[in-house]
């Protein structure tokens, strides 16, 4: 059984999800319709939410208390790069609350939510490449 196999699933799941939304997220797509994607989005946030959750509350505490040496610092590396995410998007669901306040601001909410999508790629690629063939390994 391959250990990584549910998280890696998830992460294609996340991938599909940012790929669709991404071409909503042009100054015409949010104008046509900002109610649904601000309602993809936060449907979106939801499913990252729970997977970020699952991974900080399951993985990096099985991770950081491996007798792997390896396995143990670079759960520690990967927590301090890539650790606080859950807080940016909370901070980020905080300043796009609802479809008004994206409809001010489209341009911004575009980037922003292209920020965050870059950040969650990263994050995804790093524990792809790195961090679950330690695990699978273990």
């Amino acid at each position: 059984m391959v250990k990584s196999k549910m998280y890696r699933e998830q992460h294609d799941e996340i991938e599909v999800a940012m790929a669709e939304l991404e071409g909503l997220l042009t100054p015409e797509g949010v104008a046509a319709d900002v109610h649904g994607v601000r309602s993809r989005v936060a449907g979106f946030l939801g499913k990252v939410g729970v997977h970020l959750a699952m991974e900080d509350k399951a993985l990096y505490p099985k991770l950081l208390d491996s007798a792997d040496l390896k396995v143990r610092r670079t759960a520690e590396r990967f927590v301090k790069e890539l650790g606080g995410l859950s807080d940016q998007l909370n901070a980020y669901n905080a300043e796009w609350p609802n479809a008004l306040v994206v409809e001010r601001d489209p341009r911004r909410f575009i980037d922003e939510t292209s920020d965050i999508f870059e950040l969650l790629t990263r994050r995804i690629q790093k524990e792809n490449d790195e961090l679950h063939p330690l695990l699978d390994a273990s």
